[in-house]
């Protein structure tokens, strides 16, 4: 399961994720909080009543009962579900932070109040584009390298337009990130000059396929 970091620095994939997973599960309702919780009855000398019959003038017919019964089962079963995901998906402070509140609604609410004000876009951008300058391929599969520097660029493209990588700034990042190919970076960073000069644009399809394949052959 994806999880929050305790910093929040991937806050904006982490709310994308976690949404579709709930919304994937029909809790989209309970989410947005524009489910109303069941009524729930009150027992009384045995006999069940509505909440509001303060008197006990008109006990619940069996049927009735299990039909209020089952809506509060089925209500706080998908409530649950929930914030099993919020448990297993954040680190145990945060979550201490929004156990106790009583809807998932409200749980969510809460989380997205202290990420979204504590947590900027332009914080998470600037962490990212950190991450991807430190990230060095230093043994292993390259195209699982590339796949890590692809899936930062699109962590940037989630945070919004202003913060989507241009295709030769990633490859400028991409070569930077291959030091002990010195004849593959000056190849990148020539793919790059021609697309600013105008001479020949850019393909990324071109890149990757380039880089998976003549790794080896350097």
């Amino acid at each position: 399961m994806f999880k929050l970091q305790e910093d929040g620095s991937n806050w904006p994939i982490y709310e994308k994720r976690v949404l579709a997973q709930l919304q994937s599960m029909g809790l989209s309702r309970h989410v947005r909080g524009s489910i109303l919780p069941p009524v729930q009855i009150v027992c009384h000398g045995g006999e069940w009543y509505l909440p509001n019959d303060t008197k006990f003038k008109s006990p619940l017919s069996p049927e009735e009962v299990n039909v209020y019964e089952d809506k509060l089962r089925e209500f706080l079963t998908k409530e649950e579900k929930g914030t099993l995901i919020l448990a297993d998906s954040l680190p145990p402070l945060i979550f201490s932070r929004i156990m106790r509140l009583p809807t998932l609604y409200e749980k969510w609410n809460r989380l997205c109040v202290m990420f979204t004000a504590t947590i900027t876009k332009h914080d998470v951008s600037i962490q990212i584009k950190a991450k991807m300058k430190a990230t060095v391929h230093e043994s292993g599969p390259v195209h699982l390298h590339l796949w890590r520097m692809e899936e930062l660029r699109d962590q940037l493209a989630d945070c919004g337009p202003t913060w989507k990588l241009e295709d030769a700034d990633f490859v400028t990042l991409l070569a930077q990130s291959l030091p002990k190919k010195p004849k593959m970076q000056r190849h990148l960073l020539q793919l790059v000059f021609e697309e600013e000069s105008g001479k020949r644009p850019l393909s990324m399809e071109h890149v990757s396929r380039y880089v998976v394949n003549a790794y080896h052959l350097e």
